[in-house]
């Protein structure tokens, strides 16, 4: 159940209050799992099998562009980030956590770049990147600030190069419980949307309708989705309760992913997006 503090008369920005969760909570461990393991990782025993296919479906996506990669969000650089960087002659992390800026120089150590900084004003030089990556950073991204930071990423991304970018669907089947919850919550204590675990500090977050992006395409840039995860950790271990359930629930995902990706997509909680700026 949400916590019920009430947040301040003139609120922290959105940036700050990620920040905070990330340098607080987030990427700190209690000897076994991070803040980050606690809340967003904790899956059924089944998906360790399925979560191999939107691992790759990313990595068909960025590895044959090679050259040099823009990491956003990195956090602390899971395995399937550190094979994405593997496949680039260089990476340059972006984090505003300084954490898992320096969780990133330990794992990477001189093939990367690491820097803290915001995506939304990075400061970086124009056509610097043959591709970015930012998974799971844009929806904790002040709603008012996130066609900006996208923007940011295209003015980074070179002519020909990719954007890769792992979001949210607030209108999945799956996410609909959640995201009423976090209105109630907004209507009843005027905190912004968060996390639903009360010794979590507030994790700021939205989530705009897949239409949404279709303001980024022109004739110099496509946009397609593609779809990654079915269902998120806290709904998958509500839902699935029993080992069988989750067996069948994760293969029957995997079989529609395949066959029919756009319904995956339109079903999906959270989807790929991929922006291709053309030369």
């Amino acid at each position: 159940m949400t916590s019920n503090r009430r947040r301040p008369a003139h609120p922290a920005p959105a940036q700050e209050i990620v920040r905070s969760f990330y340098d607080r909570y987030g990427w700190r461990s209690d000897g076994a799992m991070s803040g980050e393991d606690k809340l967003f990782r904790q899956f059924p025993h089944a998906h360790q099998t399925y979560a191999r296919g939107p691992a790759a479906r990313v990595l068909r996506l960025l590895a044959p562009i090679g050259g040099r990669l823009l990491l956003v969000g990195g956090g602390d650089l899971p395995q399937s980030h550190v094979e994405i960087c593997a496949a680039f002659e260089r990476a340059h992390c972006l984090d505003i956590s300084a954490p898992a800026v320096e969780q990133a120089k330990a794992i990477l150590g001189d093939r990367a770049v690491c820097q803290v900084g915001s995506i939304v004003d990075s400061g970086l030089e124009s056509a610097t990147f043959d591709a970015v990556f930012c998974a799971h950073v844009a929806y904790h991204i002040d709603r008012s600030d996130q066609e900006r930071a996208v923007r940011e990423m295209l003015r980074l991304v070179k002519p020909g190069g990719r954007v890769v970018i792992i979001y949210a669907n607030p209108r999945s089947p799956f996410a609909i419980p959640g995201e009423a919850m976090r209105r109630l919550n907004a209507g009843w204590t005027r905190r912004p949307s968060g996390t639903e675990l009360a010794e979590a500090p507030p994790l700021y977050y939205y989530a705009h309708p897949l239409s949404w992006w279709r303001r980024f395409a022109d004739p110099h840039v496509g946009v397609r989705f593609e779809p990654w995860e079915a269902i998120g950790s806290r709904p998958a271990r509500a839902l699935l309760k029993s080992g069988a359930l989750a067996r069948a629930f994760y293969r029957a995902a995997a079989a529609l992913e395949s066959a029919a990706p756009s319904l995956a997509v339109a079903l999906w909680q959270y989807p790929i997006v991929v922006i291709d700026k053309r030369r």
